[in-house]
């Protein structure tokens, strides 16, 4: 995600997994992943206590929510 996709691309972008997707929250925001879908509980819980320890950053978290404002802006003043 981030070394193709964010640096060689150029894409700056809402990035979302697959809905079902096995993956490590923790990971996935270190990839610049935004949205991890569907969520669970468990997801959150893996993003909090990684806040916590120390392994995932506020700025990380800061990053994909902002991402995820973004796209709602997006939609919000998009002309149909």
């Amino acid at each position: 995600m981030t070394d193709i996709l964010r640096c060689e691309w150029g894409y700056t972008g809402l990035v979302m997994t697959d809905w079902g997707t096995k993956y490590d929250p923790e990971a996935a925001l270190h990839a610049q992943v935004d949205m991890m879908m569907p969520g669970s509980s468990a997801d959150r819980d893996a993003v909090l206590f990684g806040l916590q320890n120390g392994t995932i950053t506020p700025a990380e978290v800061r990053r994909a929510a902002a991402r995820v404002l973004a796209l709602i802006e997006q939609s919000l003043t998009a002309k149909l």
